[in-house]
C-alpha cells in the first residue's frame, strides 16, 4: 500500500456513512457494520492479505474466553508478515467506556515484532456531536475537590499543531503475558497518537490516528 493511502480509509468510511444515512439505515450503524467500507477499501488498495479479528501477536491470550485480538491486520504479499494494524471505534450518543478506549490504544502500541516496523492506526467514527462529547472531550474525575482532567486528549492529538507528549509508564514486569489493564492516568512511555486524516464533516464521519512511536 502506497504512503498516505491508509489514511484515506477515513474518507471512505465518511462517504459510506453518509450514503447509509441517506438510505435510512442509520439504526443499523455500529462498530461491526463499519467493517464493510473498511474491508472493501483495504482489499482494493493493499496487495497482500487482509485479516480481521486477528489474534494479537504479542499479548498472550487469557486461559479462558476470547483471545486478545486486533480489528484489522494487513499482511505482506509474499511473506505474510504483519505490515499494518488498525483498531476501530464507533461512538454513539451513549457514554463510552474509557477503559475500552485505553485498551485499544494499548493493543496497538504493544504490536512490536523484532526486525519489523509495523504501522499502527486507530480509526474513530461518529456523528460530529457525539465525537466531541463522548470521545474527544472525555475527562477523568481526579477525586473530591479536585478539577477534572483530560482523558482522551492525554493520549490522542486532535490537531497537528498540538505538541507531542509522553506520559508516565506503568507496565507489568512481563506485559507480554497478559493484557495491560492500567489506570487511565498512565500509559506506556511512548508518544501519543496523532491525527493522520480527518473526515468529520458537518454530520457524520471518521478520523484516523497513527502511532508516532518508531519510524512512520
Amino acid at each position: 500500500m502506497e504512503k498516505g493511502e491508509i489514511a484515506k480509509v477515513a474518507t471512505a468510511v465518511n462517504r459510506w456513512l453518509s450514503y447509509q444515512i441517506l438510505c435510512g439505515r442509520e439504526p443499523l450503524l455500529c462498530e461491526g457494520y463499519l467493517g464493510h467500507p473498511i474491508a472493501e477499501y483495504l482489499i482494493h488498495k493493499h496487495s497482500g492479505r487482509l485479516e480481521t479479528e486477528f489474534t494479537h501477536p504479542v499479548l498472550k491470550s487469557p486461559k479462558s474466553g476470547r483471545p486478545y485480538q486486533i480489528d484489522y491486520v494487513l499482511l505482506s504479499k509474499n511473506k505474510k508478515e504483519i505490515e499494518i494494524v488498525i483498531e476501530c471505534k464507533w461512538i454513539t450518543n451513549k457514554a463510552y467506556n474509557r477503559q475500552r478506549i485505553l485498551d485499544d490504544i494499548l493493543r496497538l502500541e504493544c504490536v512490536h515484532i523484532p526486525g519489523r516496523h509495523v504501522k499502527r492506526f486507530l480509526l474513530v467514527a461518529a456523528h460530529k456531536g457525539d465525537f466531541q462529547k463522548r470521545f474527544a472531550d472525555l475527562t477523568k474525575n481526579m477525586g473530591p475537590g479536585k478539577p477534572r482532567k483530560d482523558f482522551t486528549r492525554r493520549f490522542l492529538r486532535f490537531s497537528k499543531t498540538t505538541p507531542e507528549r509522553t506520559v508516565k509508564p506503568y507496565l507489568a514486569k512481563n506485559p507480554s503475558n497478559h493484557i495491560i489493564r492500567i489506570s487511565p492516568t498512565h500509559l506506556i512511555n511512548r508518544p501519543s497518537l496523532r491525527p493522520s486524516r480527518q473526515s468529520l464533516l458537518q454530520g457524520v464521519g471518521a478520523i484516523i490516528f497513527r502511532s508516532t512511536y518508531g519510524r512512520l
